[in-house]
């Protein structure tokens, strides 16, 4: 009644509802709880499939900084063809100083920007810091294809593979690729997933479903004690040598496909404690179309192992990613894998 009677300028109802649920999960202090209208929905659902409608950039809240910082940047997407890189620091979305600010706030923030006449391309301006330099950009909005698996042959018949997140796609693209290195001969294989901030957990258990024989991959617990068990079957499609690079920004499923590669000794890990991400969101939808994300689980690699909040020890510490690549080289040279 306040905001109709007296408010100086016109108000849009829907707006305000979002903005209210949008408070309710921010005053869970839960970094990755997260109110969706139906349209940020859409595109949550969207980017787990693959592709989404939005600018193309992957962001954390970073220890010691009060800014936001760009994690990674979608090839091809309207966020690198404006110019963002990685490491970019989070200043202003628009005109609003995002100091302080979480991951979701800042997500609401640039989805603020898609409320434009129908005709019209949205476009959101981001203020970034990067070195010394403030830097401008306008970036449009469109469809953004999440980065897919890619892999090469290395020296020394050791085959690599990047994936830059766990989606539904993910799965089938890594099978894809370690069948094409085993056709061209591979003795070793490195997975990089350094910089990978998780995903679906499904995706990342069939993916360790072709590396690992039938085993206990991970658990999940609930605040009710009750747990759920994601295993292992039959149907390994690899058994040889395995180096997995991790750098402090793999996080979540990523901490769980290393962490249980590594726990199984079946891989070698390689490269920096990881972020320490050990909980589960789950997603609740409503009526309207809307839905709120909130943690609701602990997940133990192995059915044992909690690395929330200490994330996965690697088991050669190597800084630097040309230094962490070199390593892992070496190693599976020097263990079988390669001539």
């Amino acid at each position: 009644s306040i905001i109709q009677d007296t408010y100086l300028n016109e108000v849009d109802a829907g707006s305000l509802e979002t903005g209210m649920f949008a408070g309710i999960a921010a005053g869970l202090n839960d970094p990755y709880a997260q109110y969706f209208s139906k349209e940020m929905l859409d595109n949550f659902m969207q980017a787990n499939e693959g592709q989404y409608y939005g600018i193309g950039i992957v962001f954390s809240s970073v220890e010691d900084s009060e800014y936001p910082v760009i994690l990674s940047v979608y090839p091809g997407s309207p966020a690198q063809k404006a110019g963002i890189e990685a490491d970019d620091v989070i200043l202003k979305v628009g005109d609003t100083d995002t100091a302080g600010m979480d991951v979701n706030g800042v997500g609401a923030l640039v989805d603020t920007f898609l409320d434009v006449p129908e005709d019209d391309v949205p476009t959101v301006e981001l203020t970034v810091r990067r070195g010394e330099e403030e830097l401008t950009f306008q970036i449009p909005f469109d469809m953004v294809e999440t980065a897919p698996v890619t892999y090469e042959m290395l020296e020394q018949e050791i085959g690599y593979i990047f994936i830059p997140e766990f989606d539904t796609v993910t799965v089938e693209q890594f099978k894809n690729a370690v069948t094409s290195l085993k056709d061209q001969g591979m003795q070793g294989l490195i997975v990089d997933v350094r910089d990978n901030p998780g995903g679906l957990l499904d995706s990342v258990t069939g993916i360790l479903d072709d590396l690992l024989p039938e085993c206990l991959i991970v658990s999940t617990r609930s605040k009710d004690g009750k747990e759920r068990t994601h295993e292992s079957e039959e149907g390994q499609i690899y058994d040889g040598p395995v180096v997995i690079l991790v750098n402090s920004l793999s996080a979540s499923a990523a901490e769980v496909f290393a962490g249980t590669l590594q726990y199984y000794d079946a891989a070698c890990v390689i490269g920096e404690t990881t972020f320490g991400k050990g909980v589960v969101q789950r997603t609740y939808s409503f009526s309207d179309g809307s839905a709120v994300k909130l943690t609701t689980d602990k997940y133990y690699v192995a059915g044992e192992k909690d690395i929330d909040g200490v994330g996965v020890v690697p088991d050669i510490p190597v800084s630097g990613q040309e230094a962490q690549l070199k390593e892992a080289v070496a190693f599976l040279a020097g263990s079988g894998g390669g001539n």
